[in-house]
């Protein structure tokens, strides 16, 4: 947006941004805040990974339901250049992307077809105006291939394209900045606020900074809903291509229990740890199993990281309490847990899953639950399940040294014969 002009929308001077069936929502009393929990239950349905595949290989990024005709709305470089995209929801229904409806590379969005029932749409509603800066916020998506995330944080700042020229001189648009987490795989997936509008699309993170995350505006979104074309065009690299400056997708390998994943999780000296749990009101629970997560870590030699170092490894633990056929109120909780770190061994990019474990670690009846009290029995399950890791870590960084001093003993005899 040029300086000196305002944004369009409700209270901005221009006309009201269309919702996300294309109809205009200026006048609507807001609706209520929801609390974190039921937040993430009641957008999950709208939240879609998108599988692609081009010519170098697949990735993965994130999209949300924006209409009940079957348009989902993604990052521009989620689809640029790929031969092939499916669509898959929250409860395993897939879709193929049979084309797209609208492409805007400079605000970096597009809008996809796709043909599912129109029963099992849900679209999520574009928020008519911008956040306020210090608002709550959270970020939907697959991160790094990890299906149905939830991340929370505030609005830091709205930026125009003229701030981020910088940064992006094809930037168009106006963008949320934000301290939500976010990371490859992210890109398309909705921003949230806590009245379940969308008020930006997760785009990109500057890696040059600390915890400095962009998203394109729900302005520019619904502007682009309003103009999106009748006729499907066919998704391919010459309709929709790459471009020079653009995030780029980074596939996820899953290297767990192989020799080059023992070695990256032998290699491993800080990572960076991300605890989200549902159902959990007290924040009681999450407490106990970040602290037993953080013992762990430390137990395994390795450094926790708090946005200092360039390069870390990612553990993300999901404390999920499900319900259980057992009394009522009461929680089954289940403990996950992915470590994956960045890595270049093979030339290129990529992020390699080296760790995984999931375990049921016990059931909780409703008292617990609204005391945020963990019985002693599920306290030594959960330290048995983070015990696993430790052991993993230790087990690799000996044979590794094994390994290397193997090939050191090797290399000495060589140069022993030469002589």
């Amino acid at each position: 947006m040029p300086a000196g002009q305002t944004p369009s929308g409700p209270g901005a001077g221009g006309p009201p941004p269309a919702d996300a069936g294309g109809e205009a929502v200026a006048g609507e009393n807001p609706p209520a805040r929801r609390n974190l929990a039921d937040l993430i239950e009641s957008i999950e349905p709208s939240v879609v990974r998108i599988d692609v595949q081009d010519e170098e290989g697949s990735g993965n990024g994130s999209g949300f339901v924006v209409d009940q005709d079957g348009i989902v709305a993604t990052n521009y470089h989620v689809i640029a250049g790929v031969t092939r995209a499916t669509v898959v929801f929250s409860d395993g229904g897939q879709a193929q992307v049979i084309g797209h409806v609208l492409l805007d590379a400079g605000r970096d969005i597009a809008l996809l077809k796709i043909n599912y029932p129109a029963e099992k749409l849900k679209p999520l509603k574009l928020s008519a105006s911008l956040p306020r800066k210090g608002e709550s916020v959270v970020a939907f998506g697959a991160p790094l291939g990890l299906s149905f995330s939830a991340s929370e944080g505030i609005v830091s700042g709205i930026r125009t394209q003229e701030e981020l020229a910088g940064f992006n001189k094809q930037a168009e648009g106006e963008w949320i900045q934000t301290t939500t987490p976010i990371s490859p795989g992210n890109s398309g997936g909705p921003l949230v606020n806590h009245q379940g509008e969308v008020v930006a699309m997760n785009t990109a993170v500057l890696s040059e900074g600390q915890n400095l995350n962009f998203a394109i505006s729900s302005v520019d979104i619904a502007r682009a809903v309003q103009q999106k074309s009748a006729t499907v065009a066919t998704l391919s690299p010459e309709t929709a291509p790459k471009l020079a400056n653009a995030p780029q997708r980074e596939s996820v390998v899953d290297e767990t229990g192989t020799e080059r994943g023992a070695k990256l999780l032998a290699e491993i000296k800080s990572v960076h740890l991300v605890v989200g749990a549902t159902w959990d009101s007290t924040g009681g629970i999450a407490q106990t199993v970040v602290s037993k997560a953080r013992d762990a870590v430390e137990r395994a030699g390795i450094e926790e990281a708090f946005g200092i170092e360039r390069n870390p490894a990612m553990c993300l633990v999901t404390v999920e309490l499900g319900p259980t056929a057992g009394a009522a109120g009461a929680r089954e909780l289940t403990l996950s847990m992915v470590v994956l770190c960045g890595t270049t061994d093979t030339g290129k990019r990529q992020v390699a899953q080296v760790w995984k474990e999931r375990e049921r670690v016990g059931t909780f009846s409703y008292q617990s639950l609204a005391r945020g009290v963990i019985p002693a029995t599920s306290q030594t399950k959960i330290s048995s399940f983070f015990r696993k890791f430790t052991s993993a870590v230790r087990k690799a960084q000996r044979e590794q040294a094994a390994k290397d001093s193997e090939a050191k003993d090797s290399e000495a005899k060589g140069d022993a014969v030469k002589d």
